[in-house]
């Protein structure tokens, strides 16, 4: 039976210490924003405008959008559209339907129950040093949605 030495088996333990910080404590993302909409009605002419900082070298990122509801939202899906802009170049455009799977909350609650979906919508190059704008509305016609906090833009 082969045994170790207590100097050999401190550096393993402090390996595995370390490798333990670098996987579990990292944020993959590389950028994160929420822009806050009138939860009292989101009219479909209010864009939320989100700017996404240059990168400093061309970036794969995988692009997800995500959006907080309140009880008060009435519908199971909340339809949007998602608009890339990019100075230069023609802007690409994506609908997207997020589902809002909010379980009834407690009567018995002070705050409503808020709950947030997220939708990953695929992979896209961000040159470097170009600047890039996202523009969301929703997609219900002829009414100011209700129960809508947040809309937001996740990049991993």
């Amino acid at each position: 039976m082969k045994r170790f030495s207590l100097a050999r088996c401190l550096r393993l333990l402090g390996l595995a210490l370390f490798l333990v910080c670098l996987f579990s404590c990292r944020d993959l993302s590389v950028f994160c924003h929420y822009e806050v909409v009138d939860v009292t009605g989101w009219e479909q002419a209010d864009t939320c405008r989100i700017e996404i900082p240059q990168m400093p070298a061309d970036t794969v990122l995988t692009v997800s959008v995500s959006a907080c509801a309140s009880q008060t939202y009435p519908y199971q899906t909340l339809p949007l559209s998602m608009t890339v802009c990019c100075e230069g170049s023609d802007s690409v455009s994506e609908n997207v339907e997020l589902s809002v799977f909010a379980e009834q909350a407690d009567q018995r609650q002070s705050s409503p129950l808020t709950v947030t979906t997220t939708k990953r919508i695929g992979e896209m190059t961000f040159r470097k040093d170009l600047h890039y704008e996202v523009r969301i509305v929703h997609r219900v016609a002829g009414e100011a949605l209700k129960g809508i906090r947040e809309v937001g833009l996740l990049l991993f």
